[in-house]
């Protein structure tokens, strides 16, 4: 996997039905395996995938989101210069999606973010690693010792980003579209790890908008779509068409304004 942004969808050949190419970022893993798994988007509309590149090197990472948020957004332009975008992703990705959707309100740059898609994104405020809950991290079975270990050193960066993070105030800037998709499920914790037996992406799962009416009211304005599953497993195969279908409402409710 080479190209970045990787081309996961093409669409059909069709100048007159186009619909707004999709970007997809990469979860905290720094991955986009999971966004490969999903089924078709709609036969008009491009999707992509934006990994990583720093993902399993060492020495190598980023100062904080809004910078990686500026990178990516000059990815995009080397396969879009001008134009209106999707952007979106699961977790992680969801809070990068944000940053570079408020770099193109307000500098400009040639593209216009036409709506924003949140997979689970939670919000997480500057004192999350300080809350209740348990740290528990995703399910690795059938990956290799060398791949986990990556894997588990992308999570902590993504942590330590996430706690710097402060999410970008659109102050007079009209904010886009943004549909939020929410797992139904709380992920399972033992009883023996204790904090209430909740995992901290849990947290506040009980709100409506997973806390996101915290940082602007209004933020998710075109709605909350509930998914079958949790955090976890929303992209494994008992639940992929399902998110699959949820995505493609998502998109639906944003080309609506487009």
């Amino acid at each position: 996997m080479r190209s970045n942004p990787f081309l996961i969808q093409r669409a059909a050949p069709s100048s007159s039905a186009s619909l707004p190419p999709l970007f997809l970022i990469h979860d905290a893993s720094g991955n986009i395996l999971s966004y490969l798994k999903l089924g078709s988007l709609g036969k008009y509309r491009q999707t992509y995938g934006i990994y990583d590149p720093y993902s399993g090197t060492e020495g190598c990472s980023w100062q904080s989101v809004s910078e990686m948020a500026r990178h990516y957004v000059r990815l995009i332009k080397k396969v879009k210069l001008r134009g209106d975008i999707v952007l979106g992703g699961w977790s992680f990705g969801g809070i990068v999606a944000l940053q570079m959707s408020h770099i193109l309100a307000t500098e400009g740059r040639g593209l216009n973010c036409v709506g924003i898609v949140l997979i689970d994104t939670i919000y997480s405020p500057v004192d999350f690693s300080n809350g209740s809950g348990v740290d528990m991290a995703p399910p690795l079975a059938g990956i290799n010792g060398q791949t986990r270990d990556q894997i588990m050193v992308a999570l902590v960066r993504a942590q330590c980003l996430c706690a710097t993070w402060e999410p970008p105030t659109w102050s007079g800037k009209k904010v886009p579209p943004v549909v939020l998709i929410k797992a139904q499920d709380r992920i399972q914790v033992e009883k023996s790890q204790g904090s209430n037996n909740i995992c901290r992406l849990d947290r506040f799962r009980n709100h409506r908008q997973l806390g996101w009416e915290m940082v602007q009211s209004g933020l998710i304005n075109k709605g909350v779509i509930d998914t079958p599953g949790n955090h976890y497993d929303i992209f494994e195969d008992e639940h992929v068409d399902a998110t699959t279908q949820s995505l493609n409402r998502a998109l639906s409710k944003l080309d609506d304004r487009v």
